[in-house]
């Protein structure tokens, strides 16, 4: 008898549900089943806002009607068409939405990676068919840092990225010069050469690298305080300088730049500095021999850029009599680059080389591999300067300074061994 009662209330409760249910009409209605990438996108139907987001079916959508419907997400994706469910019950809207994507650089030549998978591509270059949406951007170029953004791909656009790529401190982008033969000095025709030039003759290197640029203020103050402004015994810049136009300075044992010229070459650099400062590299100085084929190539001309005489587009020089420091950022005159694509070799700063100083070295100098005297009381230096008249820029032009000057105008640049 109880197990017989317990049955007749189940059935009762069940009839009283079902009758509060109203089945919906579902006459001359449809299935809208929306797929799209990215997914997450709002959809509206006819302007209004439905609850769920893509992926999802939108149902009780009347047939044979036009349907406004419209997708959206953030700021990149804004998508609206017109659509009509005919004979069958579901319509399916399949949507994959994409752009491209401009990539560029300065300096180019830089690895694209895309959501940290390899495009395969170099800057500069367009990446066709990107996924709308928020993607991490990196680009990679040796010698730099990596340059890392989010980047947003809209819909319908070309988007662009424009990015400067920095170089780490202690980076340096190094320039192949290949073994080979060049002529060296001046011929005794050139009107504007100093017979220390003399003879011109012809010498054989081996290959090494040179760095693209001078050394900057920034990579000097990184050297500096690491290992400190002594070597041998010697200051390594002259950041007293009597004149005070050092741009790097020391404040409580720590070494700074002045604000904004960090990317300007170091001066007041003595030769022990330079030397120092090239050891922590790994590298060394370049023997004179090996800046002059560096700034000249092996075809004999006259300046870094060519035999065009020197203009305020090819370097930065003849400001003799300027009372301040007239150094531009390294790099600044791409016109004005040498042979194997380095630049400042003339203008900007003269350059600490490794060599003692001979007046008449030429007339004894071996044919491979010369290195300079044994010994001396001066170092060459070489190249031109800020400061220099435009006859001191040619590639062959040689000069003298102490090992322990401090001059406004002389800075460096290593090079290493292959």
């Amino acid at each position: 008898m109880k197990r017989f009662w317990i049955a007749i209330v189940s059935v009762a409760i069940l009839l009283i549900s079902c009758e509060g249910l109203t089945p919906p009409d579902l006459t001359g209605k449809g299935f809208l089943s929306i797929n799209t990438k990215p997914t997450g996108c709002e959809v509206y139907v006819n302007g209004t806002k439905m609850e769920d987001t893509t992926n999802c079916v939108v149902d009780s959508v009347p047939k044979g009607e036009e349907l406004i419907v419209r997708l959206a997400k953030g700021e990149y994706l804004d998508w609206t068409d017109t659509v009509t469910i005919e004979d069958s019950d579901t319509l399916l809207i399949d949507k994959r939405f994409s752009a491209n994507l401009c990539v560029t650089s300065d300096p180019q030549g830089a690895e694209i990676w895309l959501d940290s998978v390899n495009t395969g591509q170099i800057t500069n270059y367009t990446l066709t068919d990107i996924l709308v949406g928020s993607h991490d951007l990196r680009l990679v170029k040796d010698g730099y840092d990596d340059w890392e953004n989010k980047v947003i791909v809209g819909l319908s656009k070309v988007d662009t990225v424009q990015a400067e790529l920095q170089t780490h401190i202690t980076q340096i982008e190094w320039i192949h010069v290949p073994a080979g033969t060049f002529m060296m000095g001046s011929p005794p025709w050139d009107e504007d050469a100093y017979e220390n030039e003399m003879p011109q003759h012809s010498v054989y290197l081996d290959g090494y690298y040179i760095s693209k640029y001078e050394i900057t203020n920034a990579q000097f103050c990184e050297f500096l305080n690491e290992e400190g402004n002594l070597y041998q015994g010697f200051k390594c810049i002259g950041i007293d300088d009597k004149w005070g136009l050092c741009q790097i300075y020391e404040q409580d044992g720590q070494y700074y730049v002045e604000s904004g010229k960090d990317n300007y070459p170091a001066i007041c650099v003595t030769w022990y500095g330079a030397k120092a400062f090239s050891e922590w590299l790994d590298g060394r100085l370049p023997t004179e021999a090996e800046w002059e084929k560096a700034a000249r190539g092996e075809d004999k001309r006259k300046y870094p850029w060519g035999n065009d005489e020197p203009s305020i587009q090819l370097a930065k020089y003849d400001h003799g009599d300027s009372t301040q420091v007239n150094t531009v950022p390294v790099g600044y005159y791409p016109d004005g680059i040498s042979a194997y694509g380095c630049f400042d070799m003339a203008g900007n700063v003269i350059e600490w080389v490794n060599d003692w100083y001979d007046y008449d070295y030429y007339e004894i100098s071996p044919d491979s591999n010369p290195q300079g005297p044994d010994e001396g009381s001066m170092k060459v230096i070489r190249g031109g300067g800020w400061w220099s008249w435009p006859d001191e820029l040619r590639c062959s032009y040689r000069y003298w300074a102490y090992t322990y000057s401090e001059f406004v105008d002389v800075g460096f640049r290593p090079v290493k061994d292959e």
